[in-house]
């Protein structure tokens, strides 16, 4: 099934995916619970999956610290960490890879 999502981001978004050698055409753009702050979507297109977090209005540099923060938990190999792809500032968003949940088991 196909969501359709109208996200003023768009353009922005598609350049980022060209620039990680991602052009293909994006196939599904589904809202994504747990996000308080932000919007959340997994975004598919024909050849990935990615998160795509993104705020209308963020904090300055909001998502900057978080991608930071991602680095520095991935660099502790403690836990599974998403790669961050790509944070644009203007408008604001953080792409993410894409972590099935169905590969970890609760509890």
């Amino acid at each position: 099934m196909l969501h359709r999502v109208n996200l003023p981001i768009l353009p922005a978004l598609v350049q980022s995916l060209v620039d990680l050698g991602d052009g293909t055409p994006i196939v599904q753009i589904i809202p994504v619970s747990g996000g308080c702050i932000h919007q959340v979507f997994q975004l598919i297109t024909e050849k990935h999956a990615y998160l795509l977090k993104w705020n209308p209005a963020p904090q300055e540099g909001m998502f900057e610290v978080e991608a930071r923060g991602l680095k520095l938990l991935a660099a502790s190999d403690a836990i599974r960490v998403p790669q961050v792809l790509a944070v644009n500032s203007q408008p604001a968003f953080i792409l993410l890879e894409w972590i099935d949940p169905a590969g970890y088991a609760s509890g």
